[in-house]
C-alpha cells in the first residue's frame, strides 16, 4: 500500500540594501524588523483500522503482545484464539492490510472502520483499489463439476461473489457516533448506492474533492488535524441492508466455483493539499484528465414472460427475449455506477453474449431489432414479474441481433451520462424485440449474471475521464 504526502515549499526573502555614504549629517531614525520567517507548513495523512470478521472484534492485547479475534469476549487473546492483523493504531501505511483470511466459507462476512488523520493543513483525499491476483489457486473436485476449465483458465471466480458496501462513518445524533462500525441511513453518507462486486469497484475514486465528500458537502475539504471514517463491510454471499441499517451476510445457492480461489488487492490512500488548489479532482494522473475504460457487471438481472404471468426467473443463468405468437419476453438488467460518481462519461456500451440454445431455430432472430428503453422505478430481481414489471421511458437505443455465439451491443451513452450526473434515476434498462407477438416465434437467448463463466455475463463497458 502507498501513501502519499505532500510538503509545500520553503520560500526564502532576500532584501539587499546598499548604502551611499554623503559629507552632510543628517537627523535620522532607524527602525528594525529582525528575523523575519517564512517557514512551510506540515501535511502528512496517517491511516489506522478496527475490523470484525462474523461479528467478532481484533482486539490488540498488550498482555499477550498480539492482535487476535476475541471469540472468548474478554478483550485478551488466549491461545484458543486466531490471529488476525486487520486492527491497528495510527501510522503510515507500510506492510499493513484491511482484510486478510485464507479460509473463507459461504455466509462469512466482516466489517472495518478506517480512520484518517490529516496533520497540518486541510486536504483532499482520494483512494485506488486494484485487484493484483484473481486466481483458481488449484482446482478441487466440486470446483472442477461445475467448473471444467479451472486447470486451464486460471480466472479465479471469488471476486463474483464477494460483496461490498462502504459509507463514511461520521453520524453524530441520535445515539450514534464517528467511527462507530455501524451505518445509519440518512444520516451516513453512501459511498455506493446498494452492495455490488468487488470486481467491480477497481479504480480510482473520489472521498473528499470537488465533486464529492463522504463526510460534508462537496468542495469542502477535510479539516486539519480532526478525524474522520470510513466504514467498509464485504460479504461472501449475498449482502442485505435493513432499513434500519443492520447489513446481513446469506451464503447463495452454489458457489463452488470459488473454492480454493485467491483474490489480493492493493488500496492506496492519498492526500493532497487544499491550500491554494480548490478545484482539485481525484484522477488516476495527479489530477491529469486522463480516459479510463471500465467493465462493470450487472447489479441485477431477470426476464419476464407474459405468459405465465406470475413467475420470477431473476436466479436464472439466461436472460432471454421472445416475440412470440401468443406471448412476449423481456429483458430487465442494471448496474451499480456510483463508483463513476464525478467522472465524465465519454461512451458507455451495453453487452449482452447471445449464446446457441440447443433444441431451437436460433437463426429465426437473426437480423430483428431489439429496443433498449430506460426503466424509470426499481425493480427486485428475485420478484419481478410481468405482472409487477417496473414502467419505462422512451426508447434509448436499437440493435440488430447477431448470429448466436456472438455480442449483442447497444450504444447507451446518453443514460449512463444522466445515471452519473444524477439528472436521471438509475434503475436500468428493458430490453425487447421491435414487434409484439411474432408469429414465427423468434427467440434470444443471452448468458446471465449468475452464469458460471464469467467471461460470458453481461457487461456494460463506460469510458471516462
Amino acid at each position: 500500500m502507498e501513501k502519499r504526502i505532500l510538503i509545500s515549499l520553503s520560500i526564502i526573502g532576500i532584501v539587499c540594501t546598499i548604502a551611499i555614504g554623503l559629507t552632510i549629517a543628517y537627523f535620522g531614525d532607524t527602525e528594525v524588523s529582525k528575523a523575519n520567517i517564512l517557514k512551510s507548513g506540515g501535511f502528512d495523512l496517517k491511516i489506522d483500522s478496527h475490523c470484525y470478521q462474523n461479528g467478532k472484534e481484533c482486539i490488540c492485547s498488550t498482555e499477550s503482545g498480539r492482535c487476535c479475534f476475541d471469540e472468548n469476549g474478554n478483550k485478551n487473546c488466549e491461545d484458543n484464539e486466531r490471529n488476525c492483523t486487520c486492527t491497528w493504531q495510527e501510522k503510515d501505511l507500510k506492510d499493513e492490510v484491511f482484510v486478510n483470511f485464507s479460509d473463507l466459507k459461504p455466509g462469512d462476512w466482516g466489517e472495518n472502520t478506517i480512520s484518517f488523520h490529516i496533520k497540518g493543513n486541510e486536504g483532499w483525499l482520494c483512494a485506488n483499489v486494484k485487484i493484483t491476483e484473481d486466481s483458481d489457486n488449484g482446482c478441487v473436485e466440486p470446483e472442477l463439476k461445475v467448473e471444467p476449465n479451472c486447470e486451464t483458465d486460471n480466472d479465479g471466480e471469488l471476486d463474483n461473489y464477494l460483496k461490498i458496501f462502504a459509507w463514511g462513518d461520521n453520524c453524530n445524533e441520535g445515539g450514534a457516533f464517528p467511527g462507530d462500525n455501524k451505518y445509519q441511513p440518512g444520516c451516513d453518507k453512501k459511498l455506493m448506492t446498494e452492495p455490488e462486486t468487488i470486481k467491480n469497484y477497481e479504480g480510482d475514486f473520489s472521498l473528499v474533492d470537488k465533486t464529492f465528500s463522504f463526510v460534508g458537502e462537496a468542495g469542502t475539504p477535510l479539516e486539519g488535524n480532526k478525524t474522520y471514517y470510513i466504514g467498509f463491510a464485504w460479504c461472501f454471499g449475498k449482502m442485505n441492508i435493513e432499513d434500519d441499517g443492520t447489513i446481513t451476510c446469506e451464503s447463495e445457492v452454489s458457489q463452488n466455483e470459488a473454492q480454493t480461489d485467491k483474490l489480493t488487492l492493493d488500496v492506496t490512500f492519498k492526500a493532497i493539499q487544499a491550500r491554494n488548489n480548490s478545484d482539485f479532482v481525484c484522477s488516476s494522473g495527479d489530477n491529469e484528465e486522463k480516459e479510463e475504460t471500465k467493465t462493470f457487471n450487472p447489479s441485477k438481472d431477470a426476464y419476464i414472460t407474459e405468459f405465465p404471468s406470475n413467475v420470477n426467473d431473476g436466479g436464472n443463468d439466461i436472460l432471454e427475449v421472445l416475440s412470440g405468437g401468443m406471448m412476449d419476453v423481456y429483458t430487465l438488467i442494471a448496474f451499480d455506477l456510483s463508483s463513476l460518481s464525478g467522472k465524465d462519461v465519454q461512451s458507455a456500451t451495453l453487452r449482452l453474449y447471445r449464446h446457441c440454445e440447443p433444441y431451437i431455430k436460433n437463426e429465426l432472430a437473426d437480423g430483428r431489432t431489439y429496443e433498449v428503453y430506460t426503466v424509470t422505478e426499481d425493480w427486485d430481481e428475485m420478484t419481478v414479474t410481468w405482472n409487477n414489471q417496473p414502467s419505462i421511458d422512451g426508447i434509448v437505443a436499437t440493435a440488430t441481433v447477431p448470429v448466436c455465439g456472438n455480442w449483442m451491443e447497444w450504444d447507451v451513452t446518453k443514460d449512463v451520462k444522466d445515471f452519473v450526473n444524477g439528472t436521471k434515476p438509475n434503475y436500468g434498462w428493458l430490453i425487447k424485440d421491435v414487434e409484439s407477438h411474432a408469429q414465427n416465434w423468434p427467440a434470444s437467448f443471452f448468458r446471465s449474471k449468475e452464469y458460471f463463466d464469467s467471461d460470458y455475463i453481461p457487461q456494460l463497458v463506460v469510458t471516462y475521464k
